[in-house]
């Protein structure tokens, strides 16, 4: 028998003795356990972040191309600063695709440790995807920003003069791409690029020693 919550009888009790049946439940609008949605998909192995860390990567790429400010060269077209010999990028000490492998595939190496020991509930391939997701977040968030800059300041190399070759009115005449390139001394992409990696796999490898009891 059935109560109302103020004493009186239920009207399911009625129904019950006049039918001598039970009203059929009504049935449960919850998906089954095993199945999953694929919102719940996306989250789990964050998809939609890694489309933004590679939409910046690409957004990085493209303010690369971008043609920097032209300082006026009169008054530095005798500064020893700015005279060195030109260097290829061959004989650089740290060519660009030797810098993005330092910067890319060596810190991505390093973390590959880290999940030996994941958290409870966590797999060790969801792990390394959140650890190669926040890796390519920051080397992507510093390769866009460090772009920008550089083509906002315009600040000659140390080889200007020899990538320019000046004539008399102070009118560049050497190689359109080598004299651009000549533009974007500062901020040094060499050291963002080695901080957006390396220091990420830092702070990565300090959060995991804090967690070791």
């Amino acid at each position: 028998r059935h109560l109302t919550p103020f004493g009186g009888r239920c009207p399911m009790d009625s129904r019950l003795a006049e039918t001598g049946q039970l009203l059929p439940r009504a049935s449960s609008s919850l998906p089954s356990v095993g199945v999953r949605s694929p919102s719940s998909w996306l989250a789990r192995w964050s998809v939609i972040d890694w489309i933004v860390a590679l939409a910046l990567l690409a957004l990085g790429h493209w303010a690369n191309t971008w043609r920097p400010f032209e300082r006026r060269l009169g008054p530095q077209l005798h500064d020893p600063n700015i005279a060195y010999p030109f260097t290829t990028g061959s004989e650089q000490v740290v060519p660009a695709r030797l810098l993005w492998r330092l910067s890319t595939v060596v810190p991505a190496l390093l973390l590959l440790p880290l999940v030996l020991r994941p958290p409870r509930h966590v797999s060790r391939m969801r792990l390394l995807s959140e650890l190669w997701l926040g890796l390519t977040s920051s080397v992507a968030m510093g390769f866009l920003f460090i772009c920008i800059v550089k083509s906002m300041v315009g600040r000659l190399r140390p080889d200007f003069i020899a990538r320019c070759q000046p004539n008399a009115d102070g009118i560049c005449t050497g190689d359109a791409a080598v004299v651009t390139e000549g533009r974007k001394s500062f901020p040094s992409g060499h050291s963002q690029l080695a901080f957006s990696g390396l220091g990420y796999v830092s702070l990565a490898l300090a959060a995991a020693l804090a967690d070791v009891d």
